[in-house]
C-alpha cells in the first residue's frame, strides 16, 4: 500500500499495513486500502470500524452502517462506533435507529457530549425543538466550546422564537472562531430584524469576505440596505443575488417591489413574471403584486386577469379582492383606454401576515409555473406604499 501512503495515516492491524483515516481528503484511496487490508484481516473489528468511518466521510452511509455494525458485534459498548453508526443512520433518515445508537452511547458514557448532540440532531430532523434544546443544553454543558452544538442550539432558539438566546449562542461561537460563517449569518439575520443596522453591517461585511459567492449573504445585505432607506444599494445587492442564482424568487420579488416604489413598472413586472416561473408555491402572492404593477401602468385587463387567477388559487385573498375592486373602479372611471395611473396603495405587511393570506392557494399553483425551487427563506417581504 506504499503508493497511497501520502494520502493516509498508517497503522498496523495484525501485521497488515493499512490506513486509519484519510488526512489529505482522498477518501477513495483510503477505502481502497481498507478493501485490500480486509482481505488479509477479515475478522478485525477495528479495521471494520476504521473503514466504516472512512465510508462515513465519503458519504457512503449504507456501507458505513454495515461496517460499523460488524465492528459493534465484537465490541458493542464502543461509544465512538455507536456515535458513528448513529450518524450514518441519521444521514439515511433512519431516525429511530440513529436515536437508539446515540442513547446507547450516552448510557455507556454519560459524559459523551457528541452523543447528546446526535440525539438533538434527530429531534431537529423531526422538528421537535424542545427536546432538541434539552439535549443540546447537556452537550454544551459537557463541551462548552463545541461550535456545532452552539449553532444547533441557536437554530433551536430561533425556531422557538427566542432570538436573544440565539444571538447569545451565535456570539459565543464567533468568540471561539471569528470566521464561523453560519454563526455570523444567524447573528446578522437577528440584528437586521431588530434594526441594529451598524452591528449587522459588520457581520455582513465579514460574511462577504468569507462567502463572496453566496447569494444568501447579498440577499440579507439587500434587506439591511432597504431598512436603511438605501433603495439603489438594495437593488444592486439583489442584482448580485439574481446573477449568482437566477431562480432566487424572493430576490426577484423584493427587487420588483422596490422597482414599483421607484415607478419602474416594466422592470418590476418582468421580475414578477420570473418569480412565478421559479417559485410556484407563492404564485398567488406574486400574481397579486403583478396585478398591482399592471394596474399602476394602466393595464387594467392584465391586472384584472392576474387578480382573477390569484383568487382562483386563494379565494379569500383580501389583497386580490381589494386590488380587483380598485382596478375595476379605475377602469370604469377612466374609460377603456389603458394608460399610466397612480400606484395603487399597498400597506406594509410582514411576511408572516402576508404569506398567511396566501397559504390556502399555495399547494395548487404547480400548473402555473414551469419549474419550482426549494422553499425561499421565511423572512419578511419588502413591501412599499
Amino acid at each position: 500500500f506504499s503508493s497511497r501512503r501520502r494520502h493516509t495515516r498508517l497503522r498496523t492491524v495484525t501485521g497488515v499495513q493499512t490506513c486509519a483515516l484519510p488526512i489529505f481528503g482522498d477518501a477513495a484511496a483510503a477505502l481502497q486500502d481498507f478493501d485490500d487490508a480486509s482481505q488479509l484481516a477479515p475478522n478485525n473489528s477495528e479495521l471494520f470500524a476504521a473503514r466504516g468511518e472512512a465510508c462515513l466521510q465519503a458519504g457512503r452511509y449504507d456501507a458505513a452502517e454495515a461496517d460499523l455494525t460488524c465492528a459493534l458485534d465484537v465490541q458493542p459498548q464502543n461509544v465512538g462506533w455507536l456515535r458513528d453508526r448513529g450518524v450514518s443512520r441519521l444521514r439515511q433518515n433512519n431516525f429511530d435507529g440513529a436515536l437508539s445508537d446515540f442513547v446507547e452511547a450516552t448510557r455507556h458514557d454519560p459524559q459523551f457530549a457528541a452523543a447528546y448532540h446526535g440525539q438533538a440532531e434527530v429531534y431537529l430532523a423531526r422538528n421537535d425543538f424542545s427536546l432538541a434544546l434539552s439535549c443540546l443544553n447537556r452537550a454544551i454543558d459537557l463541551d462548552p466550546r463545541s461550535i456545532d452544538a452552539l449553532l444547533a442550539r441557536a437554530r433551536c432558539h430561533l425556531e422557538l422564537e427566542q432570538p436573544n438566546e440565539a444571538l447569545e449562542d451565535a456570539a459565543r461561537a464567533i468568540a471561539i472562531d471569528p470566521d464561523v460563517a453560519p454563526a455570523r449569518q444567524i447573528r446578522a439575520e437577528i440584528l437586521v430584524r431588530g434594526d441594529h443596522c451598524d452591528e449587522a453591517w459588520e457581520d455582513l461585511a465579514h460574511l462577504i469576505r468569507l462567502r463572496k459567492d453566496d447569494p444568501k449573504v447579498y440577499f440579507l445585505r439587500a434587506r439591511l440596505e432597504y431598512r436603511r432607506g438605501r433603495l439603489d444599494a438594495a437593488v444592486s445587492d439583489l442584482g448580485i443575488v439574481i446573477r449568482l442564482d437566477p431562480t432566487y424568487a424572493d430576490a426577484l420579488v423584493d427587487r420588483a417591489l422596490i422597482y414599483r416604489a421607484q415607478r419602474r413598472h416594466r422592470e418590476a413586472l418582468a421580475d414578477l413574471v420570473q418569480a412565478v416561473q421559479h417559485d410556484s408555491e407563492h404564485a398567488a402572492e406574486y400574481l397579486v403584486q403583478s396585478g398591482i404593477v399592471s394596474g399602476a401602468e394602466g393595464k387594467y385587463s392584465q391586472a384584472l386577469a392576474d387578480f382573477r387567477v390569484a383568487l382562483k388559487l386563494s379565494p379569500e385573498n383580501k389583497a386580490a379582492l381589494k386590488g380587483q375592486q380598485l382596478v375595476a373602479e379605475l377602469r370604469d372611471s377612466r374609460g377603456s383606454s389603458e394608460h399610466e395611473v397612480p400606484v395603487l396603495p399597498l400597506r406594509k405587511a410582514g411576511a408572516s401576515e402576508f404569506r398567511l393570506k396566501m397559504a390556502e392557494g399555495s399547494r395548487e399553483t404547480t400548473a402555473l409555473a414551469s419549474s419550482s425551487t426549494p422553499n425561499p427563506p421565511k423572512d419578511e417581504v419588502i413591501t412599499v406604499d
